[in-house]
This record gives C-alpha cells, sequence and structure tokens, in this order.
C-alpha cells in the first residue's frame, strides 16, 4: 500500500486476491487491520464487502 494522503492509502494497480481472500471477499468476510507503533495489535479495521 503507498500513503496518498494524511487519510488515505491505496493498493498498487494490478494487485490480486488470493483465492482465499477473494472467497472470504465474497463471503464478507474480508477485513483490513491497521497497525501501528502505538498500537501493534491493530490500530483501526474495516470490512470489505462486495
Amino acid at each position: 500500500m503507498s500513503r496518498v494522503g494524511d487519510n488515505g492509502w491505496t493498493v498498487p494497480a494490478g494487485a490480486k486476491f488470493t483465492d482465499a481472500q477473494y472467497s472470504a471477499f465474497q463471503a464478507g468476510s474480508l477485513y483490513v487491520n491497521v497497525h501501528s507503533a502505538a498500537n501493534k495489535d491493530g490500530e483501526i479495521r474495516g470490512q470489505l464487502k462486495p
């Protein structure tokens, strides 16, 4: 991922899900968990919906 501003990130063009990630995405169970130095176990989590 690349930072595109104070509150934005982008995924590289051509990035692809693995078969397992795509199945999780289709099932509504794929998520992003952002970690930081202050919150090593995860600072924020967001569901990715189809």
